[in-house]
């Protein structure tokens, strides 16, 4: 295998691989291709309704990238995927890594979330169709049904739920989507026939591996740190929080100068009337003026409300860190008590504000003769006066509730906010943890294979082994399979390096073969048309993502900003990557150019159609960016632009045919457009011979 990959190569075309895997655009590039397998998909539903992935899960797409650009290995970035929250627990940056099974989520069935979970993880990092077995033993492979369900009882206590990131207490905003153990005793039942109708009550089974495969290691159940648990004891959470409820004092200061100079203007109005004799003296009680009063009290109460949200707060983070600490502190029951005060107190202000909020309404409704409207006004004034009286009601004890300032998923459509806890489970399985060791131990050499096998997909356009997700014995023995042994062997030993295998396989005489066959021996032809052997290289068409960003990059126009939110595709400079992708939003140029699904996609379809040339040839993409990459290339002379051009586009020099076609094509560009000047004419021409090579099948070809 030595002998097959290694041949000598000159320093500087060594340098410029190191070059380029140093750069950050590497991580962009590969993250893609990972995030195909990984199925990342931005959250999705009905209107605002979440029902599949999870908001901001690009938190998880910026962990990929910045993995592996730091070269982190694959191992490592498994164990994190699956068990981050296991692993480091208290660690955002790990947290990240389980957006892989959070991206699972699905909101009315728990059980298609957990099957669609032990399918993808069987088929991402195993090759295994473990889905087959979900009804009945595998067909071909010995994984029984059991195995299945034994293999899903790794996952079956694990939730999601968003954590607050520093400096943004608003989870619609900003959020940290991770996984953690919500369910540790719920049961695994086996579904006879696989349908979840019928579980098989009398056994519950435990977390495990099909037997051909060696155990995995001991499951070790572990306690989290405090703020893993609850999340309110986190100081840079408490800081975040109580500037929130600084603005707000603020915000409610300005309701209230608004009102009390309303109020003051009508008083001073009416003894204006009252002292010039202007019109008779009105009652104090007129209706502008009881409006304008009424307001302001609101105001007030309003105002009230929110300065005793702070002490609330504040005694409700003391409260939480002394009586969740292990062991708890000696003072918890007081400040439990204090807690309970303080937030009967506001719940007190908040009741009494709305109950003013009321009145106010009512007061404004009489004074405008909004007649139509004041029942319903009045009708909230009852609402909000029962609720004030069962406020008055409560005699503070030493029970308070915490502050919430994370948000677990919906177990289902009809669970409600309110009914979402603050504070979470503060052990966890340590099932996802061992599932992973087992995933990555050395003894198990199906994980190197499969990561082999893909990252030799995406550099050859082909893979050693043709069915990316099955391993098994459904699929034939590949023709390299040394070669697949041994790279995986290689991978392994270099610490699951990937930057490693890249450099590897790049420099190999394998990847510099030719991708055409004219001029190879014909025996080659004749005894492998398929290419099976590797005696030339495939051509491969670039994905959507790359023609759309080779593209802008050409012109100048490429933004570069690594990371962060997703984006809109609407006139978007960002990297493909970063675009908004879900079923409910996919970009349409990358859609034509067989974008992937986000439901599966372990290996990319390459269509030929004619939208994809209509799209080259007449989208805004291209025909905004000729002109720009045109005046990139710069003033030559016509025979040196030409040679500029392709070697641009195309990455090779025009042959004598093609330099000589391309001079006549310029010479009839100009030709139509003469009647525009002469400097006009020469930029539009060469604009068009642009756009022309940007059609060029070699532009959107990697030889």
């Amino acid at each position: 295998m030595q002998a097959f990959l290694a041949d000598e190569q000159p320093d500087s075309f060594e340098r410029v691989v190191d070059r380029l895997l140093a750069t950050p655009a590497y991580g962009e590039r590969w993250a893609r291709h990972w995030m195909d397998i990984w199925r990342y998909s931005d959250w999705y539903g009905l209107d605002a309704q979440l029902r599949h992935s999870q908001k901001h899960i690009w938190h998880w797409r910026d962990w990929i990238i910045e993995s592996l650009n730091g070269d982190k290995p694959y191992d490592v970035m498994i164990r994190e995927m699956l068990a981050g929250d296991e692993i480091a627990p208290a660690d955002p940056a790990v947290l990240r890594a389980t957006g892989f099974l959070a991206r699972n989520y699905f909101l009315f069935n728990r059980n298609t979330w957990l099957e669609e979970t032990v399918e993808h993880t069987g088929k991402a990092f195993l090759g295994l169709t473990l889905n087959c077995a979900k009804c009945h033993a595998h067909k071909f492979d010995p994984i029984a049904q059991e195995d299945f369900y034994r293999f899903r009882a790794f996952f079956e206590p694990h939730q999601v739920r968003l954590d607050p990131v520093p400096g943004q207490p608003d989870l619609e905003k900003d959020g940290l989507p991770r996984v953690f153990d919500a369910h540790p005793d719920t049961p695994t039942f086996l579904f006879a026939r696989g349908d979840e109708r019928m579980p098989d009550k009398a056994r519950a089974l435990s977390p495990g591996v099909p037997e051909v495969f060696d155990p995995p290691p001991a499951i070790v159940p572990a306690q989290l740190p405090l703020i893993a648990f609850a999340p309110a004891t986190n100081e840079s959470v408490q800081r975040d929080q109580l500037a929130l409820a600084e603005q707000q004092i603020d915000a409610a200061i300005a309701p209230l100068g608004k009102a009390h100079d309303a109020l003051v203007k009508e008083i001073a109005q009416h003894a204006v009337r009252a002292v010039t004799g202007r019109a008779p003296l009105p009652p104090p009680s007129t209706a502008v003026h009881t409006a304008a009063l009424a307001t302001t009290v609101a105001a007030e109460k309003a105002l009230a409300a929110a300065r005793l949200r702070l002490p609330m707060l504040t005694a409700s983070f003391a409260a939480d860190r002394a009586r969740l600490s292990d062991p708890p502190a000696a003072d918890a029951p007081d400040l439990a008590r204090a807690a309970a005060l303080a937030e009967n107190a506001h719940a007190l202000a908040t009741a009494e504000a709305s109950l003013a909020s009321a009145h106010a309404e009512v007061e404004r409704q009489r004074a405008a003769g909004a007649t139509d409207k004041i029942t319903a006004a009045e009708a909230k004034v009852k609402e909000a006066s029962a609720a004030l009286e069962k406020a008055q009601k409560v005699t503070p004890g030493d029970t308070y509730t915490s502050v919430r300032v994370a948000r677990k998923a919906f177990e289902g459509p009809t669970e409600k906010e309110s009914d979402l806890p603050a504070v979470f489970p503060s052990s966890t399985t340590g099932r996802r943890l061992a599932l992973a060791k087992w995933i990555t131990a050395r003894e198990n050499p199906l994980t190197a294979r499969v990561a082999v096998n893909h990252i030799w997909l995406r550099h050859f356009g082909e893979p050693l082994v043709p069915d990316v997700v099955d391993f098994g014995r459904r699929s034939p023995a590949p023709p390299q399979q040394k070669l697949l042994d041994w790279l995986a062997v290689e991978f392994m030993e270099s610490g699951w390096s990937m930057k490693h295998l890249h450099r590897l396989i790049v420099t190999s005489a394998a990847y510099r073969m030719r991708s055409t066959s004219a001029g190879a021996p014909p025996a080659n032809m004749a005894a492998d048309p398929e290419n099976r052997l590797l005696w030339r290289r495939t051509p491969q068409r670039m994905e959507g993502e790359l023609i759309r960003d080779a593209a802008l990059f050409l012109a100048g126009e490429l933004d570069r900003t690594l990371g962060g939110p997703t984006v809109s595709a609407e006139d978007s400079k960002r990297r493909a990557l970063y675009f908004i992708r879900s079923l409910n939003d996919e970009p349409r140029f990358l859609t034509i150019f067989d974008a992937p699904s986000v439901l599966e996609c372990y290996r990319r379809l390459e269509s030929t159609v004619p939208a994809q040339a209509l799209a080259m040839a007449n989208s805004k993409l291209t025909l905004g960016l000729a002109p720009k990459i045109a005046a990139r290339i710069g003033a030559l002379p016509d025979a040196d632009f030409v040679t500029a051009g392709y070697e641009t586009l195309l990455g090779a020099p025009p042959s004598a045919e093609e330099g000589a076609e391309a001079l006549r094509g310029l010479a009839e560009f100009r030709a139509l457009h003469a009647a525009a000047g002469p400097p006009a004419v020469a930029e539009k021409a060469r604009t068009q011979l642009i756009h022309v090579l940007l059609n060029h099948n070699d532009f959107v070809t990697v030889r």
